[in-house]
């Protein structure tokens, strides 16, 4: 599997949010996009996404957010874990 590491971009908000879905990190009362526009990297651009082909595979932000957000935010599809 091929992937590549580009800046997270509008058009990737709802495979962002359905591989944190899939990957259990929404939780109840934890609105994804509110965490997504909360997230002080989308805006420097060091809020990166994994793709694999044309999916989403996983997502990273740059580590300047504090620790607990950066783990928050990292994750990869269960299916592409080994």
């Amino acid at each position: 599997m091929s992937v590549r590491i580009v800046p997270f971009d509008e058009a990737d908000r709802a495979a962002v949010i359905a591989l944190w879905r899939s990957a259990e990190f929404v939780r109840p009362g934890n609105d994804p996009d509110r965490d997504i526009n909360r997230t002080p990297a989308v805006d420097d651009g060091m809020f990166f996404v994994a793709r694999s082909q044309d999916s989403v595979v996983g997502t990273w932000p740059a580590p300047a957010l504090p620790v607990r957000a950066t783990s928050r935010f990292s994750g990869r599809r269960p299916a592409t874990r080994r």
